[in-house]
């Protein structure tokens, strides 16, 4: 952190059992790097997966799960709904929470991602927002997928299905 949200002065760096955090100098205020929520989403269809590629950084041109960050007083759910059918074309409502994943992320230190399994509409899927495409994938033949989280999230799902 070079320069203080509040104030503009320089904020020095220190270190305490709660990790790293940042003091600034000209107004006392104590400034943390907290994890960046996101939210991703599986849908399904047909035993089939739904993938966007990419077509902002980070991993522009790879395949991932529909997702994207939570916004100022958006609710989690109400996020992934959203960013599914901004990136697909494809209705999406949430059936429940797969899991919370941490990873480390090129543009923020830490991302933390909730996965939520959705229940999808029968719309055509097709590219839209951040993504240049959607396709359907089977669970058996997947891409390559970008992120580690959303790679983990998939392995947590293949496991509940047996």
């Amino acid at each position: 952190m070079d320069y203080c949200p509040a104030c503009g002065s320089h904020p020095t760096a220190e270190s305490g059992e709660d990790g790293t955090r940042f003091v600034c100098g000209g107004c006392g205020r104590d400034h943390y790097e907290n994890p960046v929520p996101v939210v991703a989403g599986i849908g399904c269809r047909d035993g089939r997966v739904l993938l966007i590629k990419r077509d902002v950084a980070p991993c522009r041109g790879q395949w991932a799960l529909p997702s994207g960050f939570i916004r100022i007083g958006e609710v989690p759910a109400a996020t992934v709904e959203r960013e599914f059918g901004e990136e697909t074309g494809v209705t999406a409502v949430v059936s429940r929470l797969l899991g919370v994943y941490a990873e480390h992320g090129e543009r923020y230190p830490w991302i933390l991602t909730l996965v939520y399994l959705l229940d999808i509409g029968d719309e055509e899927p097709r590219g839209g927002d951040d993504a240049a495409d959607a396709a359907f994938f089977s669970l058996s033949a997947m891409p390559p997928v970008a992120f580690p989280s959303h790679r983990e999230a998939l392995r947590s799902y293949l496991e509940e299905l047996g």
